[in-house]
């Protein structure tokens, strides 16, 4: 294996790790946190 090929291998792993690490992972429970807010950022919902 050339370097070249070496350091796109070694790229191309990271990368996978990367999604991989990012999709597995949980979702943030703050959404859930803010009581009655309709939007993510905490907003009061509208009457």
């Amino acid at each position: 294996m050339t370097g070249k090929a070496l350091i796109y291998a070694l790229v191309v792993a990271g990368l996978l790790l990367a999604v991989g690490d990012h999709l597995l992972s949980p979702p943030l429970q703050a959404a859930q946190d803010n009581g009655n807010a309709c939007a993510p950022c905490g907003a009061p919902c509208p009457n």
